[in-house]
């Protein structure tokens, strides 16, 4: 569980990345 927790987060982190630029 916490791995997918992990996985979603770092998802999240990259489209918050792509969304910035």
């Amino acid at each position: 569980m916490k791995t997918v927790l992990s996985v979603i987060a770092f998802c999240v982190f990259l489209g918050f990345i792509n969304a910035k630029e």
